[in-house]
């Protein structure tokens, strides 16, 4: 294959190529995309729907470019017809874009995914205190009806990824385990869900929170001096 590119045509512009001859190229890439999209799905499957789209378009594309070149060259009465300029230039495009994806965005959603199913596996005999802050209050939630109304509301984690919204209220949580450690998270009341919680995930590339459906009523409850919200 690297013999055949000096025959390609590397003369004409990329904007003035005639794409229509490249068809096998985008055959392929929208073959593998999808392909790519699925197993993106399948290994984040509570992740944003647009990120494993924008993922899977990306990797599988790499695959593509290089497979419908391959397809698209190997013909020599199509090398002088195939644009090197746009084979390079997506082949060099997609790559940066899928380095984006598996280095950056891949372990992003591998930290939203753990972090759901570690709070969906929260239980009182593994969880010793909810620390609660909000402005200047503090309470550490140790007594058993609220630690297990906090693990209720736990056990329904779910990921989601909100519009830019006010948030009617701000805390801190932390998480102390029985084994020792802790997790922090800064946390919210959005304005479209005010009895629920938000906690914010850190990192340059999550864009995800993790809703605590109700957490709002509960935190406000240990903060009065209450058990939590009875459920």
């Amino acid at each position: 294959m690297m013999r055949s590119v000096r025959w390609l045509g590397w003369t004409t512009p990329v904007t003035s190529e005639d794409i229509g001859r490249h068809w096998r190229v985008w055959l392929c890439v929208a073959a593998f995309a999808a392909l790519s999209t699925a197993i993106w799905h399948a290994s984040f499957p509570h992740s944003f729907w647009f990120i494993k789209l924008w993922c899977g378009f990306a990797t599988g594309s790499v695959f593509g470019v290089v497979l419908g070149a391959w397809w698209q060259i190997r013909d020599r009465r199509r090398r002088a017809v195939t644009s090197g300029g746009f084979l390079a230039l997506t082949a060099i495009a997609w790559s940066l874009f899928a380095s984006v994806a598996v280095f950056g965005l891949a372990p992003a959603m591998r930290v939203e995914e753990s972090l759901r199913a570690e709070l969906r596996s929260l239980s009182v005999e593994s969880l010793a205190v909810v620390e609660v802050g909000h402005g200047a209050s503090r309470r550490s939630v140790g007594d058993e009806p609220a630690l297990r109304s906090f693990c209720r509301m736990a056990q329904a984690a779910e990921l989601v990824y909100p519009s830019h919204e006010g948030s009617l209220e701000q805390y801190t949580i932390w998480l102390r385990p029985r084994n020792g450690g802790g997790q922090g998270f800064s946390a919210r009341v959005p304005e479209r869900h005010p009895r629920d919680l938000f906690l914010e995930l850190q990192g340059g590339f999550q864009i995800g929170e993790i809703l605590l459906p109700g957490g709002r009523d509960w935190v406000d409850s240990v903060l009065a001096g209450t058990d939590g919200p009875r459920r």
